[in-house]
């Protein structure tokens, strides 16, 4: 039977119970998605995601209450790209150190990513996912009977930042199962994607992770020019952040898949097993 393969533009275009029993995987490109990766990349235990700011407070102090031996968790995140006043970290990538958050908690809310989650709560199982961890996203969902992927946009607008790595992930999985039934949004995103210059580095690696460092650093060069010129990108750059866009256009950098392991707030995001390197 032929698998489904849908693209969401916004996460409040699929009702949370079309959802139920599926495979779905959040993406917001700029920054939430890839900022979760990096902590969880560079030593961070876990991410409790939140959607209101108080309710970030409330976590952190319930969580302090039941572990009062452990060092106290990061409060992370942002509204209109600027860090919350009073939280240890925004929502900048490499902000997330190893020296920073090995071992420690971070408790997370961001404008788009987080609240993206609520829409999800019905899905057998639900993956964070961008460019990062593009090729290893991939094949955490490529064996998966119906697949939905959820873009965040901004503040409730379609972003095409969000729409390029889903559509990447159409292209990608299309190469392994041609069948894929899509609706209308997963073959315009997919067609999206292909309208970047990214095409001709991918010819004998599709998901990127087997390029050469020139290669690399070419497809980097071209998904920091798409981004830049997005709506999240335009407004990263009015912030101040525009060298987080090479850090976010730095495909398959990351061998990992975050998962949702519990499906009410806080949102509890860790790791799923190591992968393999090669993509089949």
């Amino acid at each position: 039977m032929p698998r489904h393969l849908e693209v969401h533009f916004l996460p409040t275009l699929v009702e949370p119970e079309r959802l139920q029993g599926t495979t779905a995987v959040i993406i917001d490109q700029l920054r939430a998605s890839t900022t979760i990766c990096h902590a969880l990349a560079q030593g961070a235990k876990q991410v409790l995601a939140c959607v209101e700011v108080e309710t970030v407070r409330q976590v952190a102090s319930q969580w302090q209450e039941k572990n009062p031996d452990q060092p106290k968790p990061l409060l992370g995140g942002e509204r209109q790209g600027i860090r919350i006043e009073g939280f240890d970290l925004g929502n900048s990538p490499p902000d997330y150190r190893p020296k920073v958050v090995k071992g420690r908690t971070i408790i997370f809310s961001t404008t788009n990513g987080t609240r993206a989650m609520q829409q999800v709560v019905q899905a057998k199982e639900v993956f964070i996912g961008c460019l990062s961890n593009l090729a290893a996203c991939v094949k955490a969902i490529q064996s998966a009977e119906e697949i939905h992927l959820l873009c965040a946009g901004v503040s409730g607008v379609i972003a095409r930042e969000d729409i390029v790595p889903a559509g990447w992930m159409v292209d990608a999985l299309l190469r392994i199962d041609p069948d894929c039934i899509l609706n209308d949004e997963a073959i315009m995103a997919q067609d999206i994607f292909r309208q970047t210059d990214c095409l001709p580095l991918l010819e004998s690696s599709p998901t990127a992770e087997n390029l050469t460092l020139d290669q690399q650093r070419t497809l980097t060069e071209r998904l920091t020019s798409v981004l830049k010129n997005t709506l999240g990108g335009r407004n990263l750059t009015r912030q101040g952040f525009e060298s987080d866009l090479w850090v976010c256009a730095q495909a398959s950098s990351l061998n990992l898949v975050p998962r949702l392991t519990t499906f009410n707030e806080p949102f509890t995001i860790e790791l799923l097993p190591p992968l393999p390197k090669s993509f089949s």
